[in-house]
């Protein structure tokens, strides 16, 4: 299983009612979004604000996600 597909399936089950499992993607995604906000010049307490701020957000908007694109990539 490619790890598109198995994001497609973790996001799919969120939507079907099982908040819980954006864990899985939340733990997958957090470290390269915190290194991605530290390169962009971010403080380490700024970019573990924005980290949560933008997975959180992620979690809010997850319906929006076109599954045509990855969801690192919309994320």
């Amino acid at each position: 299983m490619k790890d598109h597909d198995n994001d497609e399936t973790i996001i799919a089950e969120v939507l079907m009612g099982n908040p819980e499992a954006f864990a899985v993607l939340v733990d997958k995604y957090k470290s390269g979004l915190y290194s991605l906000l530290i390169g962009m010049g971010a403080d380490h307490q700024d970019a573990q604000d924005l980290t949560q701020d933008t997975l959180i957000k992620a979690y809010q908007k997850l319906r929006d996600h076109n599954t045509q694109s990855s969801f690192a990539a919309w994320l």
